[in-house]
């Protein structure tokens, strides 16, 4: 049988052609010279050109200098002698060096020799990888240590993941939301620039059908942090992963709110850059409603066929999606991730859908701190508080066309400045309506000029009480051309006891004229009593983003990003794999909690550490000894093992 020490040789030779060990890195790490750094075939780091050795004999008693003459005789140094451990254990521990010799050949030459009993390269240890972002221990999804009343290690493990993989730059991930502020600190460096392949910046607008995905709601540019901030810049927060592409594709407006046409324009525009080579893996989906749409559904099926995973918020109506449907996340489809949001010690969040079927695991959703634009107000042009009559308003003059449902002409019954209901200081507008059956009251405001304000963010806010009965509705339009021609910018019924009283709506850009003009109207289809609209302080105010910001929300749409962020890093580290293979490193390796068993499928909560390495080799390469060598070169030299076992 060939002896241990010349087996090893022929080991490591053929290690050296199959799993020759990586060229040191371009960049330094750890303190460590960058021409020292490099990793073996598992991705363990160690410094080049130095190894650990441990001989048969005790060098006690020995000369001074048998160390130095026993490396010298291989061109290598002494770096440290281990004389406490080395007594103790009756061998002779060494860290050696050399000028001139790689890692591997030394280990070669070395197992070559009988008094080597153990060498293994100089393996690199580090603190479990906490970025130095200023925020970033109040990040508590990312690494719980007990922090505001939570639960030490109720997180992703993301600390855990990091010290494998915190770099995705060759992954782009689409961002589908209010926009992404793309100018922002933390944001910047990561998002993904179309313009070398001959695409906008950044992404496209499908509010406005720009090129301009700007965010002024904020919530968009939350999601991209939690997804992709830049890690250990000194600056805010990390996300999931610290270097990442981010596509912002703006679906839903200012206010947070779209339609289907705007999200399957998303869909589309997506498909259509992963068709032309732009490697997305997934998109974030932090948005839904009820309403099921087959067309929706077939569009997000393409997009699984095309290798891109949708990770989808699951809805913050504390509602079972098995039993109630939130779409898009309650679509079944097999590239979908539908994701509940957890809080600081592991429950589930009391706003949270959930589902044993339909939804699928648990992340961090709740007092989430993220990266959000600076919004600051700087003109207002137009405001009416109503106290001093009615000089900015007309009534009567105008009539206004319902599509589908004719033409409404104002009626006699005019509305009234007056002080029974109001907000600030004593009186708003009063519908005062006559309560006939197909009438249409409504007021409209004088000419506004917004020409000076275009390219800022302008909205319609005011205050308002109403009570509107079912079939009857309370009407906000918008004019561009003094009046010539309205469009509906909102449609509401019911009570505002139950809403908001202060609204706001975005107003959109090809508006932004010298002949603006807003109405609010009361449309009576069916004959009530009682129905009546009260408005105050209506204004037109022009915002800008102005700067970068950090801010904590609520919701599943803060919990998703979690798990998009860890399918970045997952395609990242496995490149080859498919869509149904990244969905189920995820879903198979959550943490298994009993606060999830039977609320979500998987019965738990995202674990970032395991869905990178689910299976962590317990030995990352090394010397001769049993089990230092990682399971794939040991399986890929087991031909040599046959071939040399008998002589």
């Amino acid at each position: 049988m060939v002896g241990l020490k010349r087996f090893c040789s022929i080991l490591l030779l053929f290690a050296l052609f199959v799993f020759p060990f990586s060229a040191p890195s371009e960049a330094s790490r750890g303190g460590f010279a960058a021409s020292r750094v490099a990793t073996d075939e598992n991705g363990a780091e160690y410094v080049e050109g130095e190894v650990l050795v441990q001989l048969s004999y005790s060098s006690a008693g020995a000369r001074a200098n048998a160390a130095e003459v026993f490396a010298a005789s291989r061109g290598m140094s002494v770096a440290a002698q281990y004389g406490a451990l080395s007594r103790a254990k009756g061998k002779t521990l060494l860290h050696l060096k050399s000028d001139y010799k790689t890692t591997a050949r030394m280990m070669l030459e070395l197992s070559a020799d009988s008094r080597v009993e153990i060498v293994e390269p100089n393996y690199i240890r580090r603190i479990q990888a906490a970025p130095d972002d200023t925020h970033f221990g109040v990040l508590w999804g990312m690494r719980n240590t007990g922090q505001s009343g939570g639960t030490a290690g109720a997180d992703i493990s993301a600390t855990d993941a990091w010290d494998v993989r915190t770099d995705a730059s060759d992954v782009v991930v689409a961002v589908l939301d209010t926009g992404v502020h793309y100018g922002h600190e933390d944001l910047a460096a990561n998002m993904w620039d179309g313009a070398a392949l001959g695409f906008p910046n950044h992404g496209w607008n499908f509010v406005d059908n720009t090129d301009d995905p700007y965010d002024i709601d904020g919530h968009g540019t939350h999601c991209a942090g939690t997804i992709g901030a830049a890690g250990n810049n000194a600056k805010g927060v990390a996300g999931v992963a610290w270097n990442v592409k981010i596509m912002a594709v703006k679906i839903l407006n200012d206010l947070g709110s779209g339609t289907t046409d705007m999200a399957l324009g998303g869909y589309e525009w997506v498909l259509a850059r992963k068709n032309a080579g732009v490697n997305i893996v997934a998109i974030n989906a932090s948005y839904g409603g009820d309403p099921y749409s087959q067309i929706e559904e077939n569009a997000i099926a393409a997009l699984g066929d095309a290798g891109i995973l949708f990770v989808a918020a699951a809805g913050n109506e504390n509602t079972d999606n098995d039993a109630d449907p939130h779409y898009p996340a309650s679509y079944n489809l097999p590239n979908i991730i539908s994701v509940a949001a957890s809080g600081r010690n592991d429950e589930r969040a009391d706003f949270s859908n959930f589902g044993a079927a339909s939804v699928h695991l648990a992340a961090p959703g709740a007092g989430i701190l993220s990266t959000v634009p600076e919004v600051t107000a700087v003109a207002t042009p137009f405001s009416d508080d109503m106290e001093g009559g009615a000089a900015k308003w007309e009534e009567g003059a105008w009539t206004y066309v319902d599509p589908g449902q004719g033409t409404f002409a104002p009626v006699d019954t005019p509305w009234e400045i007056d002080d029974s209901i109001f907000n600030s200081p004593t009186h708003s507008w009063n519908s005062n309506p006559a309560s006939a059956q197909g009438t249409y009251h409504g007021i409209a405001s004088t000419a506004v000029d917004l020409g000076a304000h275009a390219g800022k963010r302008l909205s319609l806010e005011f205050w308002t009480n109403y009570s509107v009965g079912a079939g009857n509705f309370f009407d906000i339009y918008i004019s561009k051309d003094n009046g010539a021609s309205w469009a509906l910018l909102k449609r509401l019924n019911g009570s505002s006891e139950e809403n908001l009283k202060m609204p706001a709506y975005a107003i959109p850009s090809d508006y932004t004229t010298n002949e603006f003009r807003v109405g609010f109207g009361l449309k009576m289809n069916v004959a009530a009593g009682g129905d009546f609209v009260h408005i105050d302080d209506v204004k037109v105010v022009a915002k800008e983003v102005t700067g970068s910001a950090y801010e904590e929300y609520n919701g599943t749409s803060m919990a998703a990003p979690h798990v998009t962020g860890a399918v970045a890093l997952v395609a990242a580290q496995y490149p080859g794999e498919t869509v149904a293979e990244r969905r189920a490193r995820i879903l198979e390796n959550v943490d298994v909690l009993p606060a999830w068993n039977g609320v979500v499928s998987t019965g738990g909560r995202l674990n970032l550490a395991r869905a990178i390495e689910p299976t962590p080799t317990p030995h990352r390469g090394g010397g001769c000894n049993a089990g230092s060598f990682s399971s794939s070169i040991l399986l890929l030299a087991l031909p040599l093992l046959l071939l040399f076992k008998y002589r």
